[in-house]
């Protein structure tokens, strides 16, 4: 395409007719204290399980308590409430009032290890903190979920199913439940953990926090 070319076609923009199903953010506070706590709660938990978790992987989603009950955890859930009600909107969902924590958990991946293909089954929303996620841990995959109308047309080969969502330490990450997703190997030297949040227009769960002034005590 000439530079003519190039100039005409800059008058041609997408139409945007379908909610965007992933947005991410970089969450603006300090992680020390719930990387502290976390990775105690991981070292003294007796409820861990390999699940979806590969080559030594560990997830406390079998654990009764979790990481939305902290204190440590509070400032990052009141921090979560307003873009998450956002992007609830955003997404037409209707219940925005009645949006609660159903389950909160640790991953926790060594070099090596990642997470397997899942989705979040009815959960109308997941967020996802990376706690920790050094150079080369290997980022988030998401499933397109547009596949089986793509393929077969000319679209480059590989270009059609899992696409990277390039992650590091202190992103949020949030989706749709019914998204396919998994992680990259950790290919670095140092662990990578997560903190993963479903959210769900239901009932007889703890709410989402009210959003409270951040503490000026220098976390």
């Amino acid at each position: 395409m000439d530079m003519k070319d190039l100039e005409e076609f800059k008058v041609w923009n997408t139409a945007d007719v379908f909610p965007d199903p992933i947005w991410k953010a970089k969450y603006p506070h300090k992680l020390f204290r719930l990387q502290k706590k976390a990775k105690e709660f991981l070292d003294n938990s007796e409820f861990l399980n390999a699940g979806l978790e590969r080559d030594g992987g560990a997830s406390s989603s079998s654990d009764p308590e979790q990481p939305h009950m902290w204190g440590e955890s509070q400032e990052f859930y009141e921090w979560l409430r307003n873009p998450s009600e956002e992007i609830w909107q955003s997404w037409n969902y209707q219940n925005g009032n009645r949006r609660q924590i159903t389950k909160s958990w640790v991953n926790f991946h060594p070099p090596g290890a990642w997470t397997d293909e899942h989705t979040h089954g009815n959960t109308d929303m997941v967020a996802v903190l990376y706690l920790d996620a050094p150079t080369d841990s290997g980022n988030l995959q998401v499933h397109n979920p547009l596949f089986y109308h793509w393929e077969g047309t000319q679209r480059i080969a590989g270009s059609n199913s899992w696409t990277n969502v390039p992650i590091e330490t202190g992103d949020v990450v949030i989706f749709p439940g019914w998204l396919l997703h998994r992680t990259e190997k950790n290919n670095s030297t140092n662990d990578r953990m997560t903190i993963n949040t479903n959210i769900a227009a239901s009932v007889n769960f703890q709410n989402i926090p009210i959003a409270k002034p951040t503490p000026a005590d220098g976390r």
